[in-house]
């Protein structure tokens, strides 16, 4: 078979109305009733989960990263590859096309956003069935080009989410997942970062544990999401996807390392290092059932590798049973029973606008005429989307400031009216911002004398190794003994601060990461602040004044939706910090 040249297939907008559903689809099957577009459509809400992919659309757009491809038949242009998409477009924009049982649903779920951008797909234009065999097989049996994440990777998605300050349950919303599926992934994850912290590791342990493409983290998550690994390890798990620990820390950490040994030994390298029979540690095989988990703790204890008269403290009554999460990991069941209620719809829709191809045709596209049916009017609190896009400004008009200072307001609405391709002017803008609200935060919660005394306290210790460098030098190198009262009257160095001293940007920030327990009071602000300046390491000290006093550092759009989506719920924290503490009447 000759090599296809898919690059060369012509690109067209089609009124979605006047695309038909394909009788020969292998969805269908072998059901000779399944013929006319209405069974077609009564079949695919059914047993092919349409509801589920319509809702899919109007919670989070129509993504257009694989185009539906359709074929011209007998004048008609045929869907062959993107029948469900096509449904779920075609009832959105017509509920009364959907079975029933089902309108009602569709109907509250059209309301939601503007189909109006629904009513023109692109669509690749295949010359053939026999053509597009090849590609559409490839799509449905997993030979995409695109490749799937790992358990980890996609643990890792949830995480960073959680650590921009979303809930288990937004998370959910979002992806259309069960609350399960994503507290089992949040849990897991946090597991493997606490298996990283533990100490006393051997070597070729400690090198195992942090090798993520080896570490077997779903045998742990396996393990510890038993109730006999639980209670071994003393665990307790919440809701919102935290770990509390319930044994003192060294008796923690003796029975996670004897747990991380054991699977080091197990591994398949150590196994092939030890020797044909080996049969030290412990695999997925051999933690596969709950008799072999009640095994392996039993050994524990009788080889002494724990004190078995440590018993957890008594776990909280919010604590939750892992065993069933994994009831909750199935699919999320669609019926004509589902509520497909949502909150906030309004970002939703603006999502859906963005997501979804331009209604109008390009220049010379060849476009059927248009449906019969009258187009679906908008919700008043919708916009229909622009003709033409341009740039989003870095915070959106959604994000909410009010903070009585006028320059502080005055600068958010600067912001939201700045376009990403003037990332210069965004950069200085925003850190000004971040100054001028931490200044007034210390201000407002009186912690001015805290970050003075901490700032002394970061000179003294400075200037004691200073000093004590250049005592050693001078010894070593040229037989002279100073004092440090000499040292001292010698250099000069500062240990006063000005009676207007006022601390540098990097300074509170450092301050804030350093003393986050004690300021910031809500654990997923906090993880998400920490966790980002942890992350970048430098973020304190450099890449905020580099925006301003370094010209040959450009900044670009990414770098800065990055600063933002981390730092938008501290923003969030410290504008609630000021408000609360300053008189509503007072605007100085």
């Amino acid at each position: 078979m000759a090599r296809i040249d898919y690059a060369s297939w012509e690109e067209r907008k089609f009124v979605t109305a006047r695309l038909r559903l394909d009788a020969q689809n292998l969805r269908l099957r072998s059901n000779p009733v399944v013929l006319s577009p209405r069974n077609i459509i009564q079949y695919m809400f059914d047993y092919e989960k349409v509801l589920y992919l319509a809702r899919a659309i109007a919670l989070k757009g129509y993504f257009v990263n694989e185009m539906p491809i359709v074929v011209q038949e007998g004048g008609n242009y045929v869907v062959i590859e993107g029948n469900r998409r096509i449904t779920a477009c075609k009832v959105l924009l017509d509920p009364k096309l959907a079975p029933d049982k089902y309108q009602e649903h569709i109907q509250y779920l059209a309301s939601t956003f503007n189909t109006e951008s629904l009513r023109k797909m692109k669509c690749v234009i295949a010359p053939s069935r026999d053509d597009a065999r090849v590609i559409i097989q490839n799509r449905h049996t997993g030979g995409s080009q695109i490749e799937k994440w790992d358990g980890m990777k996609q643990d890792m998605w949830y995480i960073n989410d959680i650590t921009r300050g979303s809930t288990v349950d937004e998370i959910a919303k979002i992806y259309l997942q069960s609350k399960g599926k994503v507290l089992s992934s949040i849990l897991r994850y946090k597991l493997y970062a606490e298996a990283k912290q533990v100490a006393g590791l051997s070597d070729s342990a400690y090198r195992f544990v942090h090798s993520d493409e080896r570490f077997p983290i779903s045998t742990l998550w396996r393990f510890l999401s038993s109730k006999q690994g639980i209670e071994f390890l003393g665990l307790e798990y919440t809701a919102a996807g935290d770990i509390e620990i319930l044994l003192p820390p060294e008796e923690y950490n003796k029975r996670f390392a004897a747990i991380l040994e054991d699977l080091a030994k197990g591994s398949k390298e150590e196994r092939a290092k030890a020797g044909k029979g080996n049969k030290e540690g412990i695999n997925s095989r051999e933690l596969n059932t709950e008799a072999d988990i009640v095994r392996y703790v039993s050994g524990l204890a009788e080889g002494g590798r724990f004190d078995p008269s440590i018993v957890p403290r008594p776990a909280d009554k919010d604590a939750i049973d892992v065993g069933k999460l994994s009831e909750d990991n199935s699919e999320e069941s669609l019926d004509e029973t589902t509520d497909f209620r949502f909150e906030d719809d309004s970002e939703e829709e603006d999502a859906a606008a963005s997501a979804v191809p331009d209604a109008q045709p390009a220049a010379g596209d060849d476009v059927p005429p248009p449906a019969t049916t009258k187009p679906k009017k908008a919700r008043k609190a919708t916009s229909p989307p622009p003709a033409t896009s341009s740039p989003a400004p870095l915070i959106s008009e959604a994000f909410s400031c009010q903070t009585t200072v006028p320059k502080i307001d005055e600068i958010f609405g600067e912001l939201k009216t700045i376009a990403l391709d003037k990332p210069n002017a965004i950069a200085v803008l925003f850190r000004t911002l971040m100054e001028l609200l931490l200044t007034k935060y210390v201000e407002e919660n009186q912690l001015d004398e805290a970050l003075r005394t901490s700032q002394i306290q970061e000179y003294v210790t400075s200037n004691r190794k200073i000093e004590e460098n250049l005592i050693r030098y001078l010894k070593t190198r040229h037989g002279i003994d100073e004092t440090p009262e000499d040292i001292k009257r010698i250099l000069k160095l500062r240990e006063e601060l000005p009676e207007r001293w006022k601390p540098s940007l990097g300074f509170m920030l450092k301050y804030f990461n350093d003393h986050a327990t004690e300021l910031i009071a809500h654990p997923s602000i906090r993880e998400a602040f920490q966790g980002y300046v942890r992350q970048q390491n430098t973020v304190t000290q450099s890449e905020f004044n580099l925006f301003v006093h370094n010209p040959f550092f450009i900044a670009n759009p990414t770098v800065l939706q990055e600063f933002w989506s981390n730092f938008a719920p501290f923003i969030t924290f410290l504008i609630k910090g000021i408000t609360e503490k300053q008189d509503p009447t007072d605007a100085a």
